[in-house]
């Protein structure tokens, strides 16, 4: 140490320099320690005046200025010192743990909530992602909550020794279970869950499942997005131009519906390879999906009508034969076959062959024949437009199927199949997905009208038609008003009546079966090849019902008049927040508040000192000196087996607290 060479005067106390120079006993001081020389001068004269002589003794009663001292000035404590007691004799630490343990919490649940549902950023504020922000938050939350749990622990085990005697081993079982879950699933098997201290221990052991709960907290599924959205066509109000013609006297011509006609066309000509048109939506990955929507469609319904026909051998205006002319008159031959109205004046042969007027062997054969109930050849009505569907007003088309497999069936005077099938405008509730490639819908509701309504076509001169209604649907329950224009639907009607009639005839047996159809004011007919026995082998109704289907595409892909549906768009990467992982947390911080509480006003009825988890307080408070010399040994084993047998008891002595042997009493 630096020496003091005549610091020190007989009449006084006066400061000098120290002497630097070393002894052999001396050891060079820090210059810092300047600082404490001039406390101790400041000090010394304070206590004794500029004149006392330095005595050895008065060295003890001069106070050297450490942290524990200056507590107090003149004997009040200082602002430090109270603040210092606050936390160490009070609950102020363990209660600040707990707020931050639970602000820790509450942030996550904040931030968390900021992002739920959200689609995932494409770059994080700060470069922190929120897995990042969950594990920091989680490990600052869990380190706090420990603090007010081991703390309540470490009192409730002064708590423990003070109301009876207990064994001195089951200190040590406190001591464990304030360190980690295997002391305190230790404390709960001993305490068999019956006292307080167990669900401080419980909190401990729960403690360890926080982790693996926070890590459920955040999942990244993939969902359709707003961006790319799919798209799918429908329609409500239809209306087209696109066959309207104006000649040189300005007088305006209606042609057929293009949409319908062009389905009409592939369903008459090629019926073995008709297929519905495709919708063709936009979706922008595999997998699509819209919200169940209402449009504008096309609905069928068919009926036998088998038992209407008979058989019969009759004279005939041989209006179906393949020569057939219009601006010829009709030469009435006999034909047999099945007939609608075979005892009237008027019998129609619907199946059946001519018979040749020299031989009378079977000539040409009418294999297949579909008839409109609205002749538009004449404008005549056959049946009061129907037969089985009377109530159902505005219809597209009403007509009849009737058909035998081939000129040898016919022949045979087989019985043909017959329907009688209507197609009207409806409207329909769809539910469609697009998903790998594949696009469906899902009929979920159809709406047709059946108000009554006058027999909407008036002829205005020979060849002048007049649709005098619009079609309006109003599905119920809906605010939207699905129609059809006048225009509009003669132009529908005008795409059948450019294929109705129809016949498939064959002239013997070997020749090739041919069709006669688009039969029009100027003689003109189209004859092709034709798959005979399609219509009689075919479920009528199905496949009526696919025309339907067909039409209803059509016009929903009408470059004018259709409107698209919004669906899912491509799909994104989002954040979904299972909050029910939170229950763990949140069950912790409220048990561990409830455990401080309660631990609390326990040493405060007791009157206990709070020592908590304190180890000069377990130094300074331990045994007393005659326990110690009964139970003390220098082998850990023998401590053991000793505190097993032991009792104690916390008690007062004097100025301390002593755990003292209850067993020598």
């Amino acid at each position: 140490m630096i020496s003091w060479k005549q610091n020190l005067n007989i009449t006084g106390f006066e400061k000098k320099a120290p002497d630097l120079s070393l002894s052999r006993s001396s050891t060079l001081v820090a210059p810092e320690e300047e600082e404490s020389h001039d406390k101790f001068h400041s000090a010394f004269l304070n206590k004794f005046g500029p004149n006392h002589k330095l005595l050895i003794s008065d060295l003890e009663n001069v106070p050297l200025g450490t942290p524990c001292d200056e507590k107090k000035v003149d004997g009040a404590v200082t602002a430090n010192g109270y603040v210092s007691r606050l936390f160490v004799n009070g609950w102020v630490w363990e209660f600040l743990s707990w707020i931050v343990s639970a602000l820790c919490v509450s942030g996550m649940a904040f931030v968390l909530g900021l992002y739920n549902d959200k689609r995932v950023p494409i770059k994080w504020p700060l470069g922190i992602t929120l897995n990042a922000y969950i594990s920091v938050l989680s490990a600052i939350s869990k380190y706090a909550l420990a603090v007010p749990v081991d703390e309540a622990l470490g009192q409730l085990r002064w708590l423990y020794f003070s109301d009876r005697p207990r064994n001195l081993i089951d200190f040590e079982l406190f001591d464990d279970a304030s360190r980690g879950p295997w002391g305190s699933l230790a404390l709960i098997i001993h305490t068999k869950a019956k006292s307080l201290v167990s669900l401080g221990a419980s909190i401990t052991l729960l403690s360890l499942a926080l982790d693996p709960f926070y890590q459920q907290l955040v999942t990244y599924p993939q969902r359709p997005s707003d961006l790319d959205r799919s798209t799918v066509s429908r329609i409500v109000k239809y209306s087209t131009d696109d066959s309207l013609f104006v000649n040189s006297s300005n007088a305006i011509y209606f042609g057929s519906d293009s949409a319908i006609g062009s389905v009409m066309r592939s369903f008459y000509a090629y019926p073995s390879l008709f297929q519905v048109p495709e919708m063709a939506p936009f979706c922008a990955s595999n997998d699509c999906a819209w919200p169940p929507f209402n449009t504008l469609s096309v609905c069928s319904q068919c009926e036998d009508i088998s038992s209407l026909l008979h058989f019969d051998c009759l004279p005939d205006d041989g209006y179906w034969r393949f020569n057939w002319n219009m601006s010829i008159p009709a030469v009435p031959t006999t034909s047999c076959g099945y007939f609608f109205n075979s005892t009237g004046p008027k019998p129609m042969l619907m199946s059946g062959y001519a018979i040749n007027s020299s031989t009378n062997a079977p000539g040409e054969a009418l294999v297949t024949r579909q008839l409109n109930f609205r002749d538009p050849r004449t404008e005549e009505v056959y049946w009061e437009h129907s037969i089985n569907f009377k109530n159902v007003p505005n219809a597209i088309v009403n007509f009849a199927s009737v058909s035998v497999a081939n000129a040898e069936a016919a022949y045979r005077n087989q019985t043909p199949v017959a329907h009688e099938c209507v197609l009207r405008f409806c409207t329909q509730k769809i539910a469609a997905r697009y998903y790998k490639g594949n696009y469906t819908e899902n009929i979920l509701s159809t709406f047709t009208n059946h108000t009554q309504r006058p027999w909407p076509i008036i002829m205005d001169g020979d060849a002048s038609y007049n649709y005098v209604q619009n079609i309006t649907i109003i599905p119920p329950d809906q605010d939207e008003i699905f129609s059809v224009d006048n225009k509009t639907m003669l132009q529908a009607i005008f795409a059948f009546d450019y294929k109705l009639p129809f016949y498939v005839t064959q002239q013997n047996t070997s020749a090739l079966p041919l069709i006669r159809t688009e039969n029009d004011r100027n003689d003109s007919r189209l004859t092709f090849l034709y798959s005979v026995d399609y219509w009689s082998t075919r479920n009528i109704s199905n496949y009526v019902a696919d025309l339907a289907t067909a039409m209803a595409h059509a016009i929903r892909l009408h470059p004018t008049s259709s409107e698209k549906v919004l669906g899912s768009g491509s799909l994104e990467v989002y954040v979904h927040i299972s909050w029910g992982w939170f229950t763990l947390p949140a069950m912790l911080l409220i048990g561990t508040l409830l455990f401080l509480v309660i631990t609390m006003v326990q040493s405060r009825r007791q009157g206990a000192s709070v020592f908590k988890t304190s180890a000069v307080a377990t130094l300074a408070n331990g045994l007393d000196d005659s326990t110690k010399q009964r139970v003390g040994s220098d082998s850990l084993s023998e401590l053991f087996d000793k505190a097993c047998t032991t009792k104690v008891m916390l008690q007062r002595e004097m100025s301390t607290i002593k755990l003292r042997d209850m067993n020598s009493r």
